[in-house]
């Protein structure tokens, strides 16, 4: 005879549900009402469900540990509801939007302009935070269309700026690093903003430092580190101990073509810091060059005051580890010397499943390997995102997601 999931003691419907993703549990609560009422009056499935942690989306300062189960129900509904959408327009017709609220500018004293749009933008729950010419603007959006509060952290409005964000563990401040790209050098700055609601705007300064970079192309934060990049070097500083490193980065895998000469990547595109190690991942992307791809550096573990770090003689060179191993779709290069084609690599950032298992997701543009079907296309350009599991040694998982 049968036996229904309802009819089973409660202890084994949860060892049942403890291996589910949180769609799954979903799906499950919908099939009857008894399981709907079971769910909704445990916390266990969902909270422990393999996949919570990146498919949740939870208010700011709620886990599943202070959330009622019915309210976890709630969001997790939400959010299974959005990921579909998002999978539906992958493929598809571009995604809609179901609301649209306008927030005016007003309070904020600044105005929008069209010939200079805000960069740089954060967003989290109700929290949004942009870059324009007046500065740093940090908002808690209402429901209704108003601005609840705000703050402005103020910026030298004749230098281009880069910058970078971070939630802090507690999620009760916003860390924000930026680089403002002058003459005569990068100026860094790390300072933090409460976002909570008591408090909602104080802003401590970490940091205020002359960079011995110029043409800064991107910054990344991760505490308590912040590294500035331009396509040559780096300069990594621990903002809370005020040490620093000024970087150059050789790959692990080029032996250089004249006596005591290494290459050294050249055309780095972005730097990200690893969310729990003391790691760079860094992305080179010469459309010509060998050094083109994903590397990794460890931070130096002891690095030098800041103010010994700024003279050319203090450039620590890096050698790379080496490049977590993915068996690439595209189409290998041709000729005498012939190459690996890896594609353009664009660095999505890190996702966490638990506190610590960790994915890295990068999008690859190229063309796809060829077939042997004869009617195939030549030459078709797809993209692919490769899932860099970092609890098992970098091992990747490669996802065929769309043409371009």
């Amino acid at each position: 005879m049968a036996t229904s999931l309802v009819s089973l003691p409660p202890e084994i419907l949860l060892i049942i549900l403890d291996s589910l993703s949180v769609g799954d549990i979903v799906r499950v609560a919908q099939t009857s009402s008894a399981l709907r009422r079971f769910v909704l009056s445990n916390r266990i499935p969902l909270s422990k469900s393999f996949n919570h942690s990146y498919t949740l989306h939870l208010p700011l300062t709620c886990t599943t540990k202070n959330l009622s189960p019915q309210l976890l129900y709630t969001h997790a509904v939400k959010s299974m509801a959005i990921s579909a959408r998002l999978a539906q327009s992958l493929n598809g017709s571009p995604i809609q939007p179901r609301q649209s609220v306008v927030y005016s500018l007003e309070a904020l004293e600044t105005k929008w302009d069209p010939t200079k749009p805000p960069v740089g933008y954060f967003v989290r729950d109700r929290i949004l935070a942009f870059l324009n010419r007046q500065g740093i603007f940090v908002l808690l959006l209402g429901e209704a269309g108003d601005i609840e509060k705000h703050a402005r952290l103020e910026l030298q409005a004749e230098f281009e700026t880069e910058i970078a964000y971070q939630m802090s563990q507690g999620e009760n401040s916003l860390l924000v690093a930026t680089v403002s790209l002058r003459d005569n050098g990068d100026l860094m700055h790390v300072r933090e903003v409460c976002i909570a609601k008591d408090g909602f705007g104080s802003i401590s300064n970490h940091l205020e430092i002359g960079l011995p970079l110029d043409t800064t192309s991107c910054v990344a934060i991760r505490d308590p580190y912040c590294v500035a990049v331009n396509t040559e070097e780096a300069y990594l500083v621990n903002w809370r101990e005020k040490t620093g490193q000024w970087l150059k980065f050789h790959p692990h895998n080029m032996a250089g073509d004249k006596p005591g000469r290494d290459w050294t990547l050249f055309d780095i595109l972005t730097i990200i810091i690893h969310p729990k190690d003391p790691v760079l991942v860094i992305f080179d992307c010469s459309d010509d060059h060998p050094t083109s791809g994903m590397y990794l550096a460890d931070i130096p573990k002891a690095m030098q005051s800041i103010e010994e770090t700024v003279r050319p003689e203090h450039i620590l060179s890096l050698k790379t580890r080496s490049a977590p191993v993915w068996t690439s779709p595209f189409t290998p290069e041709t000729g005498s010397d012939p190459e690996s084609y890896e594609g353009k690599m664009f660095p999505m950032g890190f996702r966490r499943l638990s506190d610590s298992f960790w994915i890295l997701d990068v999008l690859i543009s190229g063309d796809i390997a060829e077939t042997s079907d004869p009617n195939a296309p030549p030459d078709r350009s797809a993209l692919a995102r490769v899932s860099y599991d970092l609890s098992e040694n970098w091992t990747a998982q490669i996802e065929i997601v769309g043409d371009i």
